[in-house]
């Protein structure tokens, strides 16, 4: 009895930091993404951070695709505060320099009206589009360091339910607003592990 009710102990232990894992970024971070178009082979995306701040983000990245593509993004102080439209598209060899958009991390304008409203209203590429928040504390899995863990993210989705995104819940650095996954119309984006 004493060795089972050390192991529920044990248990509960695992349980409980799986969901309280923080997830840091600063430069050298690597964020491992699995892209899923709709009419060709998935291939990752892998974004190589190279600055993380309230001054801004600058990040390299790179795609696995049979033609390699890579770029340079720096995001500014000004849209990682308040941009409302989003860059998912990128060019290989693109060195993009945002003022009014973002990428990869929503703006804290935009994460607090999600959770003052429960209403997202942003750009992703084609005019701005309404979302509604859908579960708060979604659980969501990936590789963080090395080892398997469930992160806490908040659900959202337009209208139609065929545009949605989780988003990072992480209440120990309201700096990380990572868009964990999107899916849009011509293809699907997942977060698979973070080093």
């Amino acid at each position: 009895m004493k060795y089972f009710g050390l192991s529920l102990f044990l248990l509960f232990i695992g349980i409980t930091n799986s969901f309280s894992q923080d997830m840091e970024i600063k430069p050298g971070t690597v964020l491992n993404y699995l892209v899923s178009p709709n009419n060709a082979e998935e291939y990752n995306f892998i974004v190589i951070v190279k600055k993380f701040g309230v001054s801004g983000i600058d990040f390299d990245w790179k795609m696995t695709t049979t033609n390699p593509q890579k770029g340079k993004v720096s995001i500014s102080a000004n849209a990682f505060e308040s941009s409302h439209k989003y860059i998912n598209y990128f060019k290989n060899g693109s060195i993009l320099k945002l003022n009014e958009e973002s990428a990869i991390w929503m703006s804290k304008d935009d994460y607090a009206s999600l959770a003052k409203t429960k209403v997202l209203n942003i750009d992703m590429g084609n005019g701005v589009i309404s979302f509604s928040q859908g579960d708060p504390e979604a659980e969501f899995e990936i590789e963080l360091k090395g080892k398997t863990v469930t992160m806490d993210t908040v659900e959202v989705e337009d209208k139609s339910g065929d545009l949605k995104l989780s988003l990072l819940n992480d209440y120990n650095d309201h700096n990380n607003r990572l868009i964990m996954s999107m899916k849009l119309k011509d293809f699907k984006i997942r977060l698979i592990s973070v080093n």
